[in-house]
């Protein structure tokens, strides 16, 4: 709902620098939005390495292949997907979905107009992600960690 994005919004904001932000996303934001597991997948051309579980580093071609594959384009920023068993494995070149996974909602993050990551919220709960649902809130959410982020990696 609204009032749990606007939460995890402040507290994104609220983030000194990028390890901080990437930590509240991967282990805080599952309690705030109700999901089971957050994982990001960044851009190693823009992110160095870091120890943070659930935070992945792949190229830039390989996030743009995937974005693609999925049908995310600048102009439809977020994805809902509900995960059918025999499918669960499809997303294994950029993560590996839990095998608890029943839909996920994939938003892409962009610095500079360009894509440079991913976030996955996953969910045991079938209903928590449908295809039929409106995103506006979760592209809002989207629009603020990448501006956040990008505004911390300019610092």
């Amino acid at each position: 709902g609204i009032k749990k994005i606007h939460k995890c919004c402040l507290e994104v904001i609220a983030t000194k620098d990028v390890d901080t932000l990437l930590k509240f996303l991967c282990l805080k934001a599952t309690e705030i939005l109700g999901v089971d597991v957050i994982k990001i997948v960044l851009s190693n051309n823009t992110f160095s390495g870091n120890n943070i579980e659930n935070c992945i580093l792949k190229s830039d071609k390989e996030i743009m292949t995937f974005s693609q594959k999925v049908g995310i384009t600048k102009e439809k920023t977020v994805r809902l997907k509900n995960v059918v068993d025999g499918k669960k494995r499809e997303d294994k070149g950029i993560i590996t979905k839990e095998e608890s996974t029943k839909s996920e909602a994939i938003i892409s993050l962009f610095f500079n107009n360009n894509f440079k990551g991913l976030v996955f919220f996953e969910s045991a709960d079938k209903s928590t992600f449908s295809v039929d649902q409106s995103t506006d809130y979760l592209d809002f959410f989207a629009q603020v960690i990448s501006k956040h982020m990008e505004s911390l990696l300019l610092k």
